[in-house]
């Protein structure tokens, strides 16, 4: 259990005083054992998309400690997954590389040696993710074509799954499309994903894995169909990626954001009940990336480009003016947490109260170019955010920044080119 999946487990449980001492005497006897099964939480790792490398960050330290070079087990120095994702043990590393080629795979590496000791010729593409109970990794490959070695079978547009313990490819999810984001509930028992320029956020139920790989979502909610009987976009408008996306912890509501370009209005953060499949709200705006607080407080929503007319606007008419851009908006949901699953949940939740209530401004902070990935650091304290250099070709950037102050920048780092995601064992965004 990751540490953000451990404080919501606390928020509903009482623990007993032996159950404590209990606690105390096993993590005493942790502490003096082999350094090498502790799990890393101190660090994080930065996936570079334009070098084929990632970066290790000591949050002790708030300095680069090394970078994993992959060239040579890629092939290439570009193409590297935006997602990448680190057991919760802190023991291996799994990447894809080559997206969207004939050439595309998974490497596991071992984050002691920086070695690679398992390869999978599986393709590869943008979305990973891992599950938060650790057991499973889901990847996207598009592109890829047949494989011989998996009796001709095509893994275009698929999500391959693997048991992360056993480091062995399970099968595959027959998507049909190339999903940016993909993520878990907390329980682990459901995957949300998108169809990409379909505009649908689609469910597959997880739950008889290993045994059982779904191929039918149970769910599939157009978003984009519904942003149009809304009137939030344009009927001009003929389809929408929904790039963004985050699972609440509550299980029920899911969070989906665009930022197409030319779509100068209906973009930004949509919140979807899944259970009444409607979206019951929206801030403007033009989302790449999102991640939750582990409070359950904060939408993390970080933007690539400067903001469109609608979200300009929305930004002055809430007193957030003057920046440089681009920024990370802390949107607060804290009205989402209280949002159980109930007949009607309308009735419990003030939807006004969701709104933009800081921003990052990492252009004024750290003269960054585009935003990729955002992330809270496990313990909540600090929010990690991964940005492209200022101009063509540069290295980028890794803002290091305040969670109870946005306004204060610990610690500016060079990093490797174009870097997106930004992982802690067990988890990563």
């Amino acid at each position: 259990m990751q540490l953000r999946d451990f404080k919501n487990y606390l928020n509903g449980q009482a623990f007993s005083i032996l159950a404590g001492v209990f606690l105390f005497i096993a993590l005493s006897c942790t502490s003096d054992g082999d350094e090498s099964t502790t799990p890393k939480y101190g660090y994080i790792y930065i996936s570079n998309t334009g070098s084929a490398t990632v970066s290790v960050i000591d949050l002790n330290t708030k300095k680069v400690t090394k970078t994993i070079d992959l060239t040579e087990a890629a092939g290439a120095e570009t193409g590297q997954s935006h997602f990448i994702s680190v057991t919760k043990d802190g023991t291996y590393l799994w990447v894809g590389e080559r997206q969207g080629s004939a050439d595309g795979k998974v490497l596991v590496v071992d984050t002691d040696s920086d070695n690679v000791v398992k390869t999978f010729n599986v393709g590869a593409s943008i979305g990973q993710h891992l599950s938060h109970d650790g057991k499973w990794l889901f990847s996207v490959s598009s592109r890829k074509g047949t494989v011989e070695e998996y009796e001709g079978e095509s893994f275009d547009n698929v999500i391959n799954v693997f048991d992360v313990e056993k480091q062995e490819w399970l099968g595959k999810i027959n998507h049909g499309s190339a999903p940016h984001v993909l993520d878990t509930t907390l329980d682990s028992l459901t995957l949300w994903t998108t169809t990409a320029g379909g505009g649908a956020l689609v469910s597959y139920d997880i739950s008889g894995l290993p045994e059982t790989i779904p191929q039918s979502p149970n769910k599939s909610i157009n978003i984009f169909q519904q942003l149009k009987d809304r009137g939030d976009i344009d009927a001009s408008v003929t389809s929408v990626t929904l790039h963004a996306l985050a699972v609440h912890p509550n299980g029920r509501h899911v969070i989906v954001g665009s930022f197409d370009t030319g779509l100068t209005t209906g973009g930004g953060d949509v919140i979807v009940d899944t259970e009444e499949e409607i979206i019951v709200a929206r801030v403007p705006g033009r989302p790449h990336n999102y991640d939750i607080s582990p409070d359950n407080k904060y939408l993390l929503s970080g933007e690539s480009n400067q903001p469109d007319c609608e979200e300009e606007t929305y930004l002055g008419n809430h007193q957030h003016t003057g920046l440089t851009g681009p920024i990370v908006r802390l949107v607060d949901i804290d009205a989402l947490s209280g949002a159980t699953a109930k007949n009607d949940p309308s009735e419990e939740v003030d939807w006004s109260t969701i709104k933009i209530s800081r921003t990052i401004d990492a252009g004024a902070l750290g003269g960054t170019g585009g935003i990729n990935h955002q992330a809270y650091d496990p313990t909540g304290d600090y929010i990690i955010v991964a940005a492209s250099g200022a101009g063509s070709g540069d290295n980028g950037r890794v803002l290091i920044v305040k969670a109870d102050d946005v306004t204060t920048l610990v610690e500016n780092l060079e990093v490797g080119k174009v870097p997106h995601g930004v992982v802690s064992p067990g988890y990563g965004r």
